[in-house]
């Protein structure tokens, strides 16, 4: 939302949180004063136009109900046309005087399904020769359920956000990890320390990681997410496995998702890796596919919902995204080389209790470029996780 530099007599609010349709948005609306008004006998409400970028009472209005002078109100605007910029700023009127507010824009939502998550207790789709073995549906609001584990603080890749639960919620039939623009203080602060992680007095954004690492582990199969994620500079958004053996890279990743720009470039990427005969050091099978690639076919492709697929056999790794093959592996070439005498294949290994966890998460900087802090907050949505075999 944007809104224009103007200074009134009194304070008239509107806050307009999210656009999450396309036929009616909703705003919170307050008028404060210092100045003796009693706005309890005013008429007050938000006027909005497709047509004009500083709307008036002449244009189209929603009247709310009187509630004293700083409370706030919530007004609806509906009857909306989809994919449409609307300009809207509250006002109230005393006799023939009317107070307007800033002015305010927001764009609706396309009517079609791939603009929303799915409708409550929709039935997963259904494979020929595969059986949904787990799933994540988001559907019960509040916090994500017992199968996720959070990851805290500083974790990796010298990222500027701090990992903590409070960033991850349930809502409207969704997982939402949200980037914020925040100061936290780092514990584990040591003045002078070498380590990134101890070196930084405070974070100033924080965000959420959650895993399956303590629930569910899987050796193949077809890995279904749904999600929406932010395009903004410094966003990293990703879903992703890890194995559950071995230090990283032995333990074998696989990039289902990560966004962020190449040589300047914002991409999608799809990945996987293993171990080289040097510690900490990965073989990559990369898939770097430019942003433009998606939006030149969809210029509405940052407000849909997409479908991240990984098929996993004995054979192959390939990575989609919205049916588009983005990545194949062939699992014939991911044994480790060595390093600590592992020759093994984290893709194909026969050792007992082996198995890949579910990671998704939003990281800040790094990778992801330095934060547009105008942008905030960010959300990354997720519609839900299915897992056949």
């Amino acid at each position: 939302m944007t809104s224009d530099e103007q200074t009134f007599p009194v304070n008239v609010t509107l806050d307009i949180d999210e656009v999450t349709n396309w036929s009616e948005v909703t705003g919170m609306m307050q008028i404060s004063s210092g100045k003796g008004i009693n706005t309890d006998a005013v008429e007050k409400g938000v006027c909005f136009s497709s047509m004009k970028s500083i709307p008036t009472v002449g244009d189209k209005c929603v009247k709310v109900d009187t509630q004293g002078d700083t409370s706030w109100s919530s007004v609806t605007m509906s009857g909306l046309d989809e994919l449409t910029t609307y300009y809207v700023r509250p006002y109230f009127r005393i006799d023939d005087n009317i107070w307007y507010g800033q002015t305010q824009s927001f764009r609706t939502l396309g009517s079609s399904a791939e603009y929303y998550p799915t409708a409550r207790n929709e039935a997963p789709t259904t494979y020929d020769g595969y059986t949904l073995v787990w799933n994540d549906e988001f559907d019960v609001d509040g916090k994500p359920g017992n199968d996720w584990t959070y990851e805290y603080g500083f974790v990796r890749n010298e990222e500027l956000q701090w990992y903590q639960e409070d960033n991850a919620t349930v809502k409207d039939g969704c997982l939402v990890i949200e980037g914020r623009r925040e100061t936290v203080p780092n514990p584990n602060y040591v003045a002078g320390s070498s380590d990134w992680r101890k070196n930084r007095m405070q974070a100033d954004y924080t965000s959420s990681c959650i895993t399956t690492a303590k629930s569910h582990t899987f050796k193949y199969g077809r890995f279904e997410i749904r999600a929406k994620i932010p395009v903004t500079m410094g966003a990293w958004p990703a879903i992703w496995a890890l194995g559950n053996m071995w230090e990283w890279p032995m333990n074998g990743e696989t990039d289902i998702l990560e966004f962020y720009p190449k040589n300047g470039i914002p991409a999608i990427h799809a990945n996987t890796c293993w171990s080289s005969d040097k510690r900490y050091t990965a073989v990559w099978n990369e898939s770097i596919m430019p942003y433009t690639h998606f939006t030149d076919k969809d210029s509405e492709w940052a407000n849909k919902y997409h479908l991240w697929r990984m098929d996993w056999d004995k054979d192959f790794i390939r990575i989609y995204l919205d049916g588009e093959l983005l990545n194949e592996t062939d699992l014939s070439t991911t044994q480790n080389q060595g390093y600590d005498g592992n020759y093994e294949n984290p893709f194909n290994t026969n050792y007992s209790g082996f198995g890949d966890y579910i990671l998704l998460n939003l990281a800040l900087g790094s990778n992801g470029g330095i934060p547009e802090d105008t942008s905030f907050p960010l959300k990354y949505k997720v519609d839900y996780v299915r897992v056949y075999q």
